[in-house]
């Protein structure tokens, strides 16, 4: 194996995604379709959006822009991205508490034409079930 050849196959691994011939840079911050305001979907009716109107609680609701998820007290700083597409993040975020901060895997998924939001959480080896979110904007 030539060394361009072995040049090319280790950047695609570990620096930039590879689709055929093109070679194009992974991008270093969150989904643009995941980014925004998000509402926790209630158990009883998963599609009220009450917990997106201004006079709603922010304790349910979520904030992600480019690098970061704002929680209600807390946010999680993007460090690691594990997995990522159009609608979808798997990453290593440090996740700054009252108290202390954590490193967190969180999966992030866009789905029903970027209205619902889906995240997993992973801290220690042990996974939260998911919480699914509506788009408050």
């Amino acid at each position: 194996m030539n060394v361009n050849k072995l040049i090319l196959l280790v950047s695609c691994f570990f620096l930039i995604s590879c689709e055929g011939s093109m070679l194009r840079p992974i991008p270093q911050e969150i989904p643009p379709s995941i980014q925004g305001t998000w509402g926790i979907a209630q158990e009883n009716n998963p599609e009220a959006t009450d917990n997106c109107s201004a006079s709603g609680d922010y304790f349910n609701q979520i904030t992600i822009t480019g690098n970061e998820i704002q929680f209600f007290e807390t946010r999680a700083v993007l460090m690691r991205i594990h997995e990522y597409s159009d609608t979808r993040i798997r990453g290593t975020f440090d996740h700054q508490g009252l108290v202390e901060t954590v490193e967190i895997d969180y999966v992030l998924d866009a789905k029903k034409n970027n209205q619902v939001l889906v995240k997993r959480e992973y801290a220690n080896g042990e996974a939260a079930g998911p919480s699914k979110y509506l788009r408050c904007n």
